[in-house]
């Protein structure tokens, strides 16, 4: 399921990326609540660090390592809402890694590179927030997952135990500490 969502989500944010792009769609989706804008975002959220000469080059750099990282904790890891995060994070990193990398080609006068002229593609606007793409979606949700396994469902989790079916045997030995603090007793 893991690698099906990054999969999915790598390839609908470039699909409706090259469409954005091709149409540079400017139209109204839900009223003026919601938006398709198409815009180019030289930085990271929020344009932050768009105007830093080093940006697009330090980008690609962490963008690679944090797939690899991603990808390697992936691979040891057992849980799946936390591979299901990790790979919509891997996918939302690649998604904009290939923008980025672009950009940088066109600007180097690779030939047959087009519409990249700053950086990253977005199009999504929701009228009183930045724009955004499908990547950024799947980031969000990977953080969630990672977030809902890190607070609940991890051995070492805040709030651990809280989905975690008890044993039978930690049933018992609940109810037998239980039953020897009632009687004055105690471990």
């Amino acid at each position: 399921m893991a690698i099906f969502l990054f999969f999915f989500f790598l390839i609908a944010d470039q699909v409706t990326k090259i469409w954005a792009a091709t149409t540079e769609v400017s139209m109204p989706v839900i009223g003026e609540w919601l938006r398709f804008e198409y815009i180019q975002n030289p930085g990271a959220a929020f344009s932050l660090f768009g105007d830093k000469e080093w940006s697009r080059v330090f980008f690609i750099v962490v963008s690679t390592i944090a797939i690899v990282v991603f990808f390697a904790v992936y691979a040891v890891c057992k849980n799946k809402v936390l591979k299901n995060g990790l790979m919509l994070l891997a996918s939302d990193a690649l998604g904009n890694l290939i923008d980025r990398t672009c950009a940088l080609l066109q600007d180097l006068g690779v030939p047959g590179i087009t519409d990249f002229e700053t950086g990253v593609r977005d199009f999504i606007w929701p009228t009183f927030f930045a724009n955004f793409n499908v990547a950024d979606i799947a980031v969000c949700v990977g953080v969630g997952l990672i977030l809902l396994y890190l607070l609940f469902l991890s051995e070492d989790s805040i709030f651990g135990g809280f989905f975690k079916k008890k044993t039978q045997k930690e049933q018992l030995a609940q109810e037998e500490d239980a039953q020897s603090t009632s009687q004055g007793g105690g471990k």
